[in-house]
């Protein structure tokens, strides 16, 4: 079995350097393109910028043209979604839902995190001893032919 498993760390390194190799010249092309094209790109970002405020200029416009005219529909392409957003204290929500038992959720890394930290457990968390395998971030196939334990 130990065999098997030198063999796939073999496995598993080899997977992880072509995948570096690949990677890294995906990277170079990706610079290389985008040096070469720098001006296009540089126009693009101008664009995307201008583009932004035109369509915030377009908004507000349209808003003030309903605000005066109640017009949901003012013109072709705008339009006006009216909607509500609400406005509350957190804690004041928080409050109204434990009242209610309704709309709460347990956030579980907090809780998990607090208990593991208890100096006494809770009577209704049990530990359960986990094993977990690891695989180191470098990998070498040497180190799989020469690591004999």
């Amino acid at each position: 079995m130990i065999d098997q498993l030198k063999e796939q760390i073999k496995v598993v390194a080899w997977a992880r350097e072509k995948t570096k190799v690949a990677k890294d010249v995906v990277a170079l092309s990706q610079a290389a393109w985008a040096e070469e094209h720098k001006e296009v790109i540089a126009l693009a970002h101008e664009y995307a910028e201008e583009m932004g405020v035109e369509e915030t200029a377009l908004r507000d416009l349209t808003i003030e043209i309903f605000n005066t005219t109640g017009n949901k529909a003012p013109a072709k392409g705008v339009g006006i979604r009216e909607g509500v957003r609400l406005e509350y204290e957190p804690v004041d929500a928080i409050r109204w839902a434990k009242e209610h038992r309704i709309a709460l959720q347990l956030d579980t890394k907090e809780f998990e995190r607090i208990a593991k930290e208890l100096s006494d457990p809770l009577p209704f968390v049990t530990k359960v001893p986990t094993v977990t395998a690891t695989i180191a971030q470098v990998l070498t196939i040497e180190e799989a032919i020469d690591g004999d334990s």
